[in-house]
């Protein structure tokens, strides 16, 4: 993967062409804390190849795992939600495919977690709501499919929901509402249907909702009127039979 033999993993590095590439830290209790390899070579060739090995999850200590933009493929392994340590999982611009695992929901301590730009298949899983701590999902560019699931109204801390560039269907949970953290919302590129629930309008801080290329049908709900941080709103190319299809609410609010 890419520890090398006959290196304290407490002071491993590794630089090539006076590029820092990764960095492995270390508590004082010699605990591995941090594993981070999201960098790229100077002339911007990716690193790490392989797959992500099942012998992370013995690292009992860890709480933030970052391998951004690598050649790594293969599954997610399962394992890895059983450090209940981890707080940020970072595996965006892989090639890591399968599926999601449903252990998702082990860990309550993770907060961040980006597998965007990999690929990714089947339907998120509900268990995903049994991490309260959870403030960043980013899945976008993936090939995921199902439905948006209705538990992830449990995740009260959440404030950036990224789902774009996936397959999914159904339509938009009005228990979404519960998310009154919840800023950062985007869904297009999808096929997801229906109305937009007036209930969405409820969440006060939002300020960017991002519905572009989907099959809504309907009118933006009047409730969009009260949300005052709104600083971006497009539904573009969707069945709306409404106006304010992107940008300002004007139209709509000053009728």
């Amino acid at each position: 993967f890419f520890l090398k033999a006959g290196v304290d993993v407490c002071f491993w590095n590794d630089i090539v062409a006076g590029a820092l590439l990764g960095v492995v830290s270390c508590d004082i209790n010699r605990f591995v804390k941090e594993i981070d390899f999201g960098k790229t070579y100077g002339n911007g060739d990716k690193f790490l190849t392989g797959t992500i090995p099942h012998e992370v999850s013995q690292l009992k200590q860890l709480e933030s795992l970052t391998l951004t933009n690598n050649h790594l493929k293969g599954t997610l392994p399962s394992s890895l939600y059983e450090l209940l340590r981890l707080a940020l999982i970072d595996i965006s611009s892989n090639d890591i495919e399968g599926t999601i695992p449903e252990s998702i929901g082990l860990n309550s301590s993770l907060t961040y977690m980006s597998y965007r730009n990999n690929k990714l298949a089947g339907t998120i899983p509900g268990n995903i709501g049994l991490n309260p701590s959870l403030a960043h999902i980013d899945f976008e560019s993936n090939e995921l499919t199902g439905t948006i699931p209705r538990e992830l109204s449990r995740l009260r801390q959440l404030k950036t929901l990224r789902l774009g560039y996936n397959n999914l269907t159904g339509s938009l949970p009005s228990s979404l509402s519960e998310l009154q953290r919840l800023g950062f919302f985007d869904i297009s590129y999808n096929h997801i249907e229906g109305t937009i629930p007036e209930e969405i309008g409820l969440i006060s801080s939002l300020y960017r909702i991002n519905f572009d290329r989907n099959m809504l049908t309907g009118t933006i709900p009047q409730s969009f009127c009260g949300l005052d941080k709104l600083e971006l709103l497009s539904l573009r190319y969707n069945n709306n039979n409404g106006i304010c299809l992107q940008g300002s609410l004007q139209c709509l609010c000053d009728a």
